[in-house]
This record gives structure tokens, C-alpha cells and sequence, in this order.
């Protein structure tokens, strides 16, 4: 199982899970507890999306060939951007197209829906994540194996040759 991208998509579906459910903890428990609720949640998500983006960015350094790399970076840039760009916009959306209910304690209103739909979207990422990722190794450096494997000279026989050496160039 892939540990550093599931680890951030946990991290970012803990992230949304308390944001949403900040409210209920103001409501329900304590006032003050509330925007600490919000922060942690925030936290998380920062933590989990840096940590996704972090790591793709590695998956690419490893998996894919040297003259695509940078391709690969632009694009995963690109659709960053366009997720910055678009994300309020579908969230914006989402909290005044779907309308407000409740189950039980939990209440899904123009604050928490997004939350919610976010934690349903890290679902979906961590499931297809587990389901369709492989994780690769690291291919040996390039030279790293023949350095290591190579007999390494004594240093009197080194310093032997280098005199030869010198000796040998002396004559000329």
C-alpha cells in the first residue's frame, strides 16, 4: 500500500471531517471549541495537500523517464492551479445548490456542506489511490553499483603506482 499518499489523503479527509463538524462542536459542546475545530481541520488539509502534492512530485522523479519529467511537473502544476481557480467556484456551488438538512446532531448547511463534500471526493481519492496505484522502486544510482563493486586498491599499492607513474613521465 502506497504509505505516503494514503497518508495525506487521510490527513486531508481528518482535515474536512472536523471542519464540518466544527459547528456541532460550538453548537453542541463548547462555544470556544469551535474555531479550534476550524483550525485543526485547516491544519490537516494543508498538511495532507502539500504532502499529496509533495509526493507526486517524487512518484514522477522515479517512475518517469528523464525527458518527460518536466511535462509532467507542468502538468501536475497546471491542474493545481486549476483546482485553486475552480474549487471555489464548485464549493460556492455546492453550498447553495444543495439544500440544508439534518441527521441527528449533524447539520448540513451553507458552512459544513462543503466539508462534507470534500471528505466524500478524499474517499474517493483514497479508495481509487489503494485500488489503481502501484508504487515503484528507485532504479540504482548510475555508477553507484560499479563503484561499490569494484576491488578497492590497497594504499601502498596505490601510492606504488602513482610513483610509477611519475617516474615513468620523468623519462620523457
Amino acid at each position: 500500500m502506497p504509505s505516503s499518499i494514503t497518508f495525506s489523503s487521510t490527513c486531508s479527509f481528518i482535515g474536512s471531517v472536523s471542519y464540518s463538524l466544527a459547528q456541532v462542536c460550538h453548537d453542541h459542546f463548547l462555544p470556544e471549541l469551535g474555531p479550534l475545530v476550524v483550525l485543526f481541520g485547516r491544519t490537516m488539509q494543508g498538511v495532507g495537500s502539500g504532502g499529496q502534492q509533495a509526493t507526486e512530485q517524487a512518484y514522477f522523479s522515479i517512475a518517469a523517464p528523464i525527458e518527460q519529467r518536466t511535462e509532467l511537473t507542468g502538468r501536475l502544476g497546471t491542474f493545481a492551479s486549476l483546482g485553486f481557480i475552480f474549487g471555489p467556484a464548485i464549493g460556492a456551488f455546492v453550498a447553495s445548490a444543495v439544500p440544508t438538512f439534518a441527521i441527528g446532531a449533524i447539520e448540513f448547511n451553507v458552512f459544513t456542506k462543503v466539508g462534507w463534500f470534500v471528505s466524500a471526493l478524499y474517499v474517493s481519492c483514497f479508495s481509487l489511490t489503494t485500488l489503481c496505484f502501484e508504487e515503484v522502486q528507485r532504479p540504482p544510482e548510475a555508477g553507484v553499483e560499479s563503484a561499490k563493486t569494484e576491488p578497492e586498491r590497497e594504499p601502498e599499492a596505490a601510492d606504488e603506482a602513482a610513483a610509477k607513474e611519475r617516474l615513468a613521465s620523468s623519462k620523457i
